[in-house]
């Protein structure tokens, strides 16, 4: 505990200083101060529990040094010295909140007492304050405690008994009366409607999180546990709603707000049936398979009762016998890869709004089966798909929702009508590609992602293309046509070597020196000099 003792007189404040016991009274530090600026330092340096000052001081009296200190928020115990028995300084201490008024000459005994009385309240003030830091800290820490009680709960970290979830309860500081009622368990599954990867790693669940909070009264006491970055499960007791139909139409006002604040994303809102905290944890597992084997096409809450997906979807089964895979074909050696894209799209123009996932799983290789039957009518090797195949979404991905399924397979279609085209006349194909190489010569820029972009191709199908079909390494044609130009103008005319250089693609005459000499073997001044 600390001490600030104030007074203009030396002497004074010595006296104090040295007719105290301080280890005595549990104080640990005495500062002074001889002014009411030099007071002020020390507030802004020190925690001080006590101050004990003068009234009468020049530049700011006591008085003025307590007023600034209740204006700043400090809040040590305040005990005023006086030389004169004054009824205004008197009420001036009241007004001013300071626990004693003491007049000098200073008695040490009188002035003990005040100071223990003193070293009481401030012991008082301490722990009250420390009693409100734990209670804000309690508080603050709320959201995170319950997000680990439920975290504990639905990953059965906390066994489903009775007895453990009390303890847990009691641990994470969880109402007790949660063991005793029934919940709803809402499963927020979230996806962009863009398809791209930092679409899908930039979901903005706090702002989600925070939209449907503010849905409910200021008397919801929960949070949120995020499952995942693109799904986060809310328990809300049952007492919130009379019955299971109103739960329902409360989460479809949840999916309105949040389709209309955030246009960007679809929500798919999986609700349980009223279940006890017993059974979280299957509530969860069993919401989690559910939300794993459906997709949705818009945003839309599913209850529970619709878990039963053959019911639901019976239809799916004779679509998915009957898919048009040799018309699909058909369009596939036409160029006509849109119509299957529409094709696919019709599919899912039903009253429907979500689907099991096993109707992507079997258009994923409806697509598949149609693009190898075709390449194999065509003798043409699987070896110039798979790598292409490899840069797409992957299996996982693509059956995720019906953005993925769509870019996927547009994408895959794209890709085998260029094979197909570019196989149909390699020859054109090649010499299309030297052309290009032929007008560009002179450009630095010149490489295999130029001209990828000039033939509408994939950078790495077009290196392994040409590769195939002219038996050279496209790098090694670009280097060699460079060269075959640097040394018709070295022949030809009389410029310098920069010149040369910069007329053919090299980025300055040193690589150019090099370039030239590693396919020649002469340095291009001994070549010039040579002919």
């Amino acid at each position: 505990m600390n001490i600030l003792i104030v007074d203009d007189e030396y002497y004074i404040v010595q006296g104090i200083l040295h007719s105290i016991d301080w280890t005595e009274l549990g104080i640990g530090n005495v500062y002074t101060a001889y002014s009411m600026k030099q007071a002020q330092e020390i507030f802004g340096q020190q925690e001080v529990d006590i101050l004990l000052t003068d009234i009468e001081m020049p530049k700011g009296s006591g008085l003025d040094l307590i007023s600034w200190v209740n204006d700043h928020s400090y809040h040590p115990v305040k005990l005023l010295l006086t030389g004169h028995q004054d009824f205004s300084y008197a009420q001036k201490a009241i007004l001013l909140q300071c626990l004693q008024y003491i007049v000098k000459p200073v008695q040490t005994n009188a002035l003990e007492a005040a100071l223990m009385q003193a070293v009481s309240k401030a012991r008082e003030l301490q722990d009250l304050n420390r009693a409100k830091n734990i209670t804000a800290s309690w508080d603050s820490d709320k959201p995170l405690r319950l997000e680990a009680f439920w975290n504990g709960i639905f990953n059965r970290m906390i066994l489903s008994e009775e007895d453990n979830i009390i303890l847990a309860m009691h641990r994470f500081g969880v109402p007790l009366s949660w063991a005793k009622e029934d919940f709803y368990f809402l499963l927020f599954y979230i996806q962009p409607k863009k398809v791209s990867k930092e679409d899908r790693d930039q979901i903005p669940l706090d702002t989600i999180s925070s939209m449907i909070l503010g849905q409910f009264d200021s008397s919801f006491d929960n949070a949120f546990f995020k499952a995942s970055p693109d799904e986060i499960i809310l328990p809300v007791q049952a007492s919130f709603f009379n019955e299971y139909q109103a739960a329902f139409h409360f989460c479809e006002m949840l999916c309105s707000k949040l389709s209309e604040g955030l246009p960007d994303y679809r929500f798919s809102i999986y609700l349980s049936d009223k279940i006890s905290i017993l059974h979280a944890a299957d509530c969860y597992q069993l919401l989690k398979n559910f939300k794993s084997s459906t997709f949705a096409t818009e945003s839309i809450v599913i209850p529970a009762h619709a878990l039963e997906i053959d019911k639901t979807h019976e239809f799916s089964d004779s679509l998915l016998k009957d898919l048009p895979l040799s018309k699909w074909s058909e369009y596939l050696l036409q160029y006509k890869s849109p119509q299957i894209l529409k094709d696919v799209k019709a599919i899912f123009k039903t009253d429907s709004s979500y689907y099991p996932v096993r109707m992507l799983i079997a258009l994923y290789y409806g697509v598949l089966q149609t693009i190898f039957s075709v390449l194999e009518s065509k003798e043409i090797s699987m070896n110039e798909l798979f790598p292409k195949l490899a840069r797409h979404t992957d299996f996982v991905r693509a059956t995720s929702s019906i953005e993925e399924f769509l870019y996927w397979t547009e994408e895959l279609l794209k890709d085998t009508q260029e094979i197909l085209k570019v196989n149909s006349d390699s020859a054109s194909f090649v010499e299309s590609v030297k052309k290009f190489v032929r007008a560009h010569i002179d450009s630095e820029e010149l490489n295999r992602n130029t001209i990828a972009d000039a033939i509408h191709m994939n950078p790495d199908y077009l290196s392994y293309l040409f590769h195939k079909q002219s038996g050279m390494l496209l790098n090694t044609y670009i280097t060699n046509e460079r060269i075959q130009a640097a040394k018709k103008l070295l022949m030809t005319t009389n410029l310098p070597l920069q010149a040369i250089a910069d007329a053919t693609g090299f980025s300055n005459s040193s690589y150019f020196h090099k370039q030239f000499k590693k396919v020649t073997g002469v340095t291009p001044q001994q070549y010039r000099a040579a002919e």
